[in-house]
């Protein structure tokens, strides 16, 4: 919820900017009344008419296809689903500068790490890829290869061999 709450200010600034462009929030679970009473109450101007608050959504892969890009800010997660989501369906994705985001994420060819505490990052790249649909594609572009090279079967099997050899030889 603090993520949302961290980009909240870019987005509402791109929403009074464009009448073509909505914000959509996925997800439940313990943060979903909050958030709901934190948007009635702070940005009531658009909530239920430009930024809509979804729940739960069984059907990501239709949310991903409908959108144009991802914004997702998290404080808490480690690797988050809903990056490799993203990367899946082809689409550009901003994130915020956690420990898991330079792993996930090469700034400026596969997504875009967004420094917090710089104010209009968000909005300038969330700008940015709303103007250049040349720019989205080929961002989402190399985050599938991306994901689809990284996040294989053969590949995490790979890394997890190499990791566990390097452990057998640290022993002897």
């Amino acid at each position: 919820m603090d993520g949302i709450k961290i980009a909240l200010p870019s987005v509402t600034k791109i929403l009074e900017e464009r009448n073509d462009t909505v914000y959509l929030i996925a997800g439940d679970g313990e943060f979903f009344v909050p958030l709901k009473e934190y948007l009635e109450n702070n940005f009531s101007t658009f909530f239920n008419s430009k930024i809509f608050l979804l729940g739960y959504v069984s059907d990501v892969e239709n949310l991903f296809a409908t959108s144009d890009i991802v914004v997702y800010f998290s404080l808490q997660d480690g690797y988050p689903q809903v990056v490799l989501e993203a990367q899946a369906a082809k689409k550009p994705i901003i994130v915020n500068k956690a420990d898991w985001s330079s792993e996930m994420i090469e700034n400026g060819k596969t997504g875009f790490i967004v420094d917090t505490e710089e104010k209009n990052e968000l909005y300038s790249k969330i700008k940015l890829l709303l103007d250049s649909p040349t720019l989205r594609n080929s961002i989402g572009k190399s985050g599938y290869e991306k994901i689809s090279r990284e996040n294989n079967y053969s590949y995490v099997g790979e890394c997890l061999i190499s990791a566990l050899k390097e452990i057998l030889d640290d022993v002897q």
